[in-house]
């Protein structure tokens, strides 16, 4: 089956525009599946919370402090 020939070249010219920045994207991505994943930053991430709880409200009770 073939696409409707205004379809088609709308298609085209979208994937014609759209060449370097799919190329800059697809460069980035290659990388950082090289590079493998970088977690060293996050070693320490799950340790204790960043942020207060929620404070109370008439229907929810405030969280014990640990």
């Amino acid at each position: 089956m073939s696409l409707n020939p205004k379809i088609e070249a709308i298609t085209e010219r979208i994937r014609k525009r759209s060449a370097p920045s799919r190329a800059a994207y697809l460069a980035g991505i290659d990388e950082a599946v090289r590079n493998g994943p970088n977690r060293k930053p996050l070693s320490c991430a799950n340790t204790q919370p960043t942020c207060s709880p929620p404070a109370a409200t008439p229907t929810r009770p405030a969280c014990a402090a640990t």
